[in-house]
This record gives structure tokens, sequence and C-alpha cells, in this order.
């Protein structure tokens, strides 16, 4: 990244930073160590208002399944344990009524960021029951009736590391989305018995998720509700919950999670729309500064699926489709004068190019 779009992503940030509405935090470490909770039926709040839920009734169900527990160099974390055979059924830790936070927002902080920091946990060889999957999900209701607004997923067999996304379909059973967050787009795999720390913007105003591990320097973005047209998504599919599932049914495999946190933010952070600068050498574009239409072509004649129009408040613009075209003429005419990032989407991945309009 060059020194004058490097200083522009640093005043887009800092702008980010100004607006950032902190909207819930737990790190656990006001809580006592010990059981969360001593009802598995989700009925009664627990330590930190924590629900603990085991969604098959079982003589032997344990509240040690849903503990506080002192990590090392970690503090205080919050673990999710899963039932062993010959006991069935899933565990789930549910954080209820996020909505009433996220109603009080400052207003136009319509962007949402979820972090956590999660352990991996053990790897599970069983087929079937293998998933743990932490989000935030849009109801308070317990696992299996709920649907997740956006979802991390681990696969505990294999340790591929995917999201799941609602498309905004009408239809319950096929309005999620699963989203690979390998770059671009490639399947990932985490190790297991390791700390990471996943983060999610989902950005209601322009319908895009984007999802960040800043220890493998992995951003994804993708579509988010696009397949609805309420003009006011956020209102339509406000997150109710913040929920950690566990469906692993064939070892005993605890994972732990920390420093949760919700925030609620005005934009977009620009350095989410950087990349990686030597696939952006591949294109150029001209006349810069432009006034009415602006050239973008390949060198290598790498077809452009996508171009979005970005100010450097990370806000979207302008976004156009294309089809099998290496040589674009893009009409910037009706832009206020200024900088703003083009973004490229092709099949080879994603380049930022930056554009002055006089």
């Amino acid at each position: 990244m060059n020194k004058k779009l490097l200083l522009a992503a640093t005043l887009a940030m800092c702008s980010n930073f100004l607006t950032a509405q902190v909207l819930y935090s737990q790190n656990f470490d006001n809580l006592t160590v010990g059981d969360v909770s001593t009802d598995l039926t989700g009925q009664t709040p627990g330590q930190g208002n924590w629900y603990t839920i085991y969604d098959n009734s079982s003589p032997n169900a344990t509240p040690n399944w849903f503990q506080i527990q002192t990590e090392a160099n970690k503090g205080k974390v919050i673990t999710l344990q899963s039932p062993a055979p010959p006991v069935f059924g899933n565990t789930a830790l549910q954080q209820r009524n996020i909505d009433q936070l996220i109603n009080n927002r400052t207003q136009g902080n319509d962007v949402i960021k979820f972090e956590v920091d999660f352990y991996t946990g053990s790897q599970n060889n069983e087929t079937i029951h293998k998933r743990v999957i932490f989000g935030i999900r849009n109801n308070n209701a317990n696992p299996a009736n709920s649907f997740p607004i956006v979802n991390f997923t681990l696969v505990s067999n294999t340790g591929e590391f995917l999201a799941v996304v609602n498309n905004g379909h009408s239809n319950i059973y096929t309005s999620t989305q699963e989203v690979n967050l390998g770059k671009n787009k490639q399947d990932l795999f985490l190790p297991f018995n390791t700390w990471v720390k996943c983060i999610f913007y989902a950005d209601y105003t322009n319908k895009k998720v984007y999802f960040e591990i800043p220890s493998l320097n992995i951003v994804v973005m993708n579509d988010f509700l696009n397949l609805d047209n309420n003009p006011n998504p956020l209102n339509k599919f406000i997150p109710k919950s913040i929920m950690m599932f566990s469906d692993n049914k064939q070892l005993t495999s605890t994972n732990k999670f920390d420093n949760i946190k919700i925030t609620a933010l005005k934009t977009v952070p620009a350095h989410l729309l950087s990349t990686d600068n030597f696939f952006a050498e591949k294109f150029n574009i001209f006349p810069n500064p432009a006034t009415d239409i602006v050239h973008i072509t390949s060198m290598d004649h790498i077809v452009i699926e996508n171009i979005s129009i970005y100010d450097l408040n990370g806000k979207i613009i302008k976004e156009e489709s294309y089809t099998a075209e290496s040589d674009i003429k893009l009409n910037v005419e009706s832009l206020q004068s200024g900088t703003y990032l083009l973004k490229l989407k092709t099949k080879h991945g994603t380049a930022i190019k930056k554009m002055i309009k006089q």
C-alpha cells in the first residue's frame, strides 16, 4: 500500500474509531470459577446472564459441560463441553436480548461488528456430529429453533473453518449460505487446541459481511441479506442472541471462548478494503485524476466480474457487474470531487485501486 493510500486508510480508521459504539463486552474475569449455571433447560440465566442449554433429556446431563475456568495467559474464560456416549444431545451457551442493546445504538451505526477469541479444542473423529458453531442468531430460542444471522463454524473432525451467512431468502430453510474463509475464498483449516481471534462486520447498509482473522492476515467479503428487499434490513434481521453451539457427540471435547464484544460502527473500516499489492499492480486505470470516464485494463487480460466504488470512510458509493470484460469504461461523472477506492473483483482475487475524481 503506498503512503498516500495508507494515510487515507488511517484517517478512515480514526474516523471509525471516533464513532464506534461498544454495545456488549465480556471477558469473564468478573465471574466466579465453576458452573455457569445449574439449569440446563435454558429457562434461568446463570453467571453473566448466560443461559446453558442441553437439548436432549438425559439423567446424565451435568453443569460440568458449562464452566468458567482460568486459562493461562487469558484470565478467565467460558467453556462449552460436548457430551460423549452414552449421553447424546447438543450443548449451547446463549446470551439473550442483544437486540435491546443494538436498538440503543447511535443512529447511523448500522455496521455490527462481532469479535471473539475461540479455542478450537480437540479433534473429533465422528463423521456426522462434528460441528462447533458460534455467532449471532435471529431469536432467543433453543438451538434447534433459531437460525443464524452470521456464524462461524468449525468442522471438528478436519479443522475446516468456514462461515454461514443469512441471505435473506423468505424460506427459512434456504436462507443460509456457507462461505469459505481461506484467501480468495479457498478452504481454511485451523490447528486444533489453538486460540484464534475471529471477527466479522455485518454491514446492513450495503448488505455485505466482512470476515477477518488477524493472526492469519485473512479478510473475506461476502453478500449478506442480498435476497431480501426490505429497506430497513437491520430492523427485520436484527440479532437477538449470541450463541455458542456444539453437536460433537462421539468425543468429550471442550471449546473455549473469551473477549466477546459487539460494536456498532458507522462504516466498515477502510483496512478491510486493502488487498495484495502485487495483484493490484496487474490493473491500470486512466486517466487519473478523472472527470467522467475511467478506463480499467489488465495487462494479463484478467476478466473483471464486479467493480465497487468506496469513499475513504469505507461507504460503498456505486457498484457495477460485468461479464467476460477485461477492458472497462467506468462512468464516474456523477461522483463528487474527491478520492475513491475501486474494488475490482475477479475469479483470481480482488484488487484495490485508488482513483481521484476532479
